[in-house]
């Protein structure tokens, strides 16, 4: 505080070393008032104090008033970035003297857009002159406005990140990665804009699922034929992916022994015969003649000489003498 016969003034932020000033008598208003004028040894400022007759700050505008000294405030301590103009509403008074925006003083701002720390000034105008100046905080916000979803999925023709598109001014940490079907893959995203340096959070991690590939495959290739002891391969290869399936070929079916394949094979033979052979005339079964009796084999048996020469032919139960056929028993034995 500065003293002067009783008068206290309020001593302004920056450090001064004023001298002990100097008293100038003065009238106004045909009063005698005190008039001090007080210098800066550090700044080179000067100082003007009026003083009535009972030591009270003395209003005229005769006499300009340092803003210097006045009582500046804001209507919040902080404020949070927006990306556009910060700007406080301020009050301000000269001692118990409510000044006024455009007649007293004006205002402008220094560095009042991004995250930090900001500044409000005050130029005295009227019956003010100098200065006043007052910084005040601009906080970061956590993240921007748009930021990328938490999951993506695509097709399985995206094998990388480069056709996926993420919101204005965010960017893939690793734009080369590659995607694998039927799997999520984690992945780290920047905030690229330029405002970047007013926000806590600028990255964060997405997950990115790559559907599989829905197969259409080729109408195969046999690599190994079936055999009647092994089965076989055939390959098929997705028109889309190129990756490769085998599938069994049974094996083929074994032979039928011979006799039953003539069997079946054997063409169905006329009515009336059976196994193969003609159905005998009445009186013959399973193909042979009833045997003659011993009496019927005694009746056409030869009669032969000794000394006779006989030609014997057997053939299909016939003996041939002399040209002449007779029918024998089968068990009937002819001596020559």
């Amino acid at each position: 505080m500065v003293k002067k016969d009783g008068f206290e003034s309020v001593v302004p932020d920056k450090i001064h070393d004023w001298d002990d000033g100097q008293l100038i008598s003065s009238e106004v208003g045909g009063a005698m008032v005190a008039h001090w004028v007080y210098n800066c040894a550090m700044t080179g400022d000067k100082r003007s104090v009026l003083l009535d007759a009972c030591g009270i700050m003395y209003n005229n505008t005769d006499f300009k008033k340092d803003i210097e000294y006045c009582k500046l405030t804001l209507n919040a301590e902080n404020y949070t970035y927006t990306g556009y103009e910060i700007t406080p509403e301020e009050t301000v008074y000269y001692g118990s003297q409510k000044l006024i925006n455009g007649q007293d003083y004006e205002v402008k701002y220094e560095n009042n857009i991004d995250a930090g720390i900001a500044t409000i000034v005050i130029n005295g105008k009227g019956n003010y002159y100098g200065v006043r100046t007052l910084n005040y905080e601009i906080l970061m916000l956590d993240k921007p406005d748009i930021v990328p979803e938490d999951y993506y999925e695509v097709n399985y023709s995206m094998d990388s990140v480069d056709n996926i598109i993420l919101p204005e001014q965010w960017e893939f940490d690793n734009p080369d990665e590659i995607l694998k079907p039927g799997l999520n893959t984690n992945i780290k995203v920047l905030y690229k804009g330029k405002d970047r340096n007013n926000y806590s959070i600028t990255d964060k991690f997405i997950n990115i699922y790559r559907n599989d590939c829905v197969h259409e495959w080729d109408e195969g290739t046999v690599v190994k034929e079936a055999t009647i002891d092994e089965t076989g391969i055939r390959i098929y290869k997705c028109k889309i992916c190129r990756i490769t399936k085998n599938e069994t070929i049974d094996m083929l079916p074994k032979p039928e022994k011979e006799n039953e394949s003539e069997e079946v094979n054997k063409p169905e033979e006329p009515a009336g015969e059976e196994n193969g052979k003609s159905e005998e005339p009445a009186g013959e079964e399973s193909g042979k003649s009833e045997e003659p009796t011993r009496e019927e084999n005694e009746k056409t048996e030869p009669k032969l000489t000794e000394n006779e020469p006989v030609l014997k032919i057997e053939k299909n139960n016939y003996i041939i003498y002399k040209k002449n056929i007779y029918i024998i028993n089968n068990n009937k034995t002819l001596s020559f």
